[in-house]
């Protein structure tokens, strides 16, 4: 779920999703989507169940952190090859179609 080092994004082929690969470091959990709600278990096996609206909003708020300390982080330079430059386009189209869609959950 928080890959340690993923910098290695592979498009794929329509270039709307990516695969973020790194080392097996990370964090991980499980995430399952039920009717309505959200069941989160932890690598020790415990769960934990969630509204889905209340998810969504922690998700997006989580999100928009991240999205608001990239941006004021000194400016990036654009990949050199086009097989990274594949893979950001298609992290950030991603990003932001996920988000939207997490936002219609939460939002009336």
């Amino acid at each position: 779920m928080l890959p340690c080092c993923g910098f290695f994004l592979c498009a794929d082929e329509m270039g709307e999703n990516v695969d973020i690969v790194g080392c097996d470091k990370g964090v991980d959990w499980t995430v399952l989507h039920e009717p309505g709600q959200v069941r989160i278990i932890t690598g020790s096996g415990r769960e934990t169940v969630v509204p889905i609206a209340e998810y969504a909003r922690e998700v997006c708020r989580f999100a928009d952190d991240v999205a608001a300390f990239y941006a004021a982080c000194s400016p990036k330079t654009k990949p050199g090859d086009e097989f990274d430059a594949r893979g950001w386009a298609a992290f950030k189209r991603e990003w932001r179609r996920r988000r939207t869609e997490a936002k219609s959950l939460f939002e009336a």
